[in-house]
């Protein structure tokens, strides 16, 4: 509706189901909640649209307001954008942005600093890395995203630390990685989104090393049969790492003719593959009954995989458990 897939087409039921050329030659863009950005080979800048934005988001009108691109600079080596901030970082290492931090809608981009390597915009914020590996911050700091170890808006850039590699910023948190490889997070927390094993803290002023297993794959847990297999009983050890009030277990049934069965608080279903119901809520330790006096027979060669994921509900956690390797297979029936 605000001609930002800069198709030339711009109508409240406007939409594109499936990919639509917008133009060639280019290397990087970004998408903000109204409009584009894109940079070209040759370096010159971009912009589609805005159409029907108000000057809270677009600008005072300098910005063209089209929905085919428009070219509006040059020089342009990064381009990068939020809800409502987009910045650029050019060939000579000046930041740009149309910044709305200071309550400002500035049309066209306005330096911001120099010497940047890269830039990552947030709600009302960003962080920035200079080529000499240092990271920057300004803006909005309500749950501390900036890293700056207190509250307070930033309306000047100043240092969070030295040898960065990579940053990222979001709505109100924010990871870094850097040179050596660390995993850096602070901001808010209370979704577990920095994998602090402090779940009582919602957020974290200053920067801290991401909470991870030793090694992906490594689940302390296991699964024991007893019993003969006329009359099984089937047990379950889980110690997830770290303990989380978020997040899911899963106990997953393999069966040799490819159903998948996951165990919940209520028995075993058959695994969704939207809903993936793992067994409640939360990482905690925990001993469960996966079967109890059940004849196998029928059942040989089911593979019984355990593990579990860090996620606001249980899609999200499944995902996550197989993004980090946080499963294993703890026994196959006999």
């Amino acid at each position: 509706r605000h001609g930002q897939l800069g198709t030339g087409v711009v109508d409240a039921d406007s939409k594109a189901n499936s990919p639509v050329l917008v133009g060639t030659g280019f290397t990087k863009v970004a998408a903000l909640s109204e409009f584009s950005l894109g940079i070209k080979t040759d370096g010159t800048l971009w912009v589609w649209g805005g159409v029907n934005s108000t000057p809270a988001f677009s600008g005072d009108g300098n910005l063209p307001r089209s929905s085919l691109p428009q070219q509006i600079d040059s020089d342009a080596a990064q381009v990068a954008g939020s809800t409502r901030l987009a910045m650029v970082v050019k060939t000579d290492g000046s930041l740009w942005s149309w910044d709305r931090i200071n309550f400002l809608p500035v049309g066209k981009p306005f330096p911001v600093d120099t010497g940047y390597a890269s830039v990552s915009p947030g709600y009302m914020y960003w962080l920035g890395i200079k080529t000499d590996g240092s990271l920057w911050a300004k803006g909005a700091n309500g749950s501390s995203q900036l890293g700056t170890g207190n509250l307070l808006e930033v309306y000047s850039p100043v240092q969070i630390g030295t040898d960065f590699a990579q940053v990222a910023a979001t709505s109100f948190h924010t990871v870094a990685i850097k040179n050596d490889g660390t995993l850096l997070g602070w901001g808010a927390s209370h979704e577990g989104q920095l994998a602090q094993a402090a779940v009582t803290q919602t957020s974290f002023p200053t920067p801290q090393q991401v909470d991870l297993p030793a090694a992906n794959n490594v689940v302390n847990g296991a699964v024991t049969v007893t019993g003969p297999s006329s009359s099984v009983l089937l047990q379950a050890t889980l110690t997830p790492n770290p303990i989380h009030t978020q997040g899911n277990m899963f106990f997953i049934a393999i069966l040799p003719d490819g159903r998948v069965f996951t165990n919940t608080l209520n028995g075993w279903m058959t695994l969704d593959d939207v809903k993936r119901e793992g067994y409640g809520s939360g990482l905690r330790d925990t001993r469960v009954d996966l079967l109890i006096g059940v004849n196998t027979a029928d059942l040989k060669g089911t593979h019984i995989y355990m593990g579990y994921g860090l996620g606001s509900n249980a899609s999200q956690s499944w995902d996550e458990m197989l993004a980090s390797g946080r499963f294993k297979l703890g026994t196959t029936l006999q």
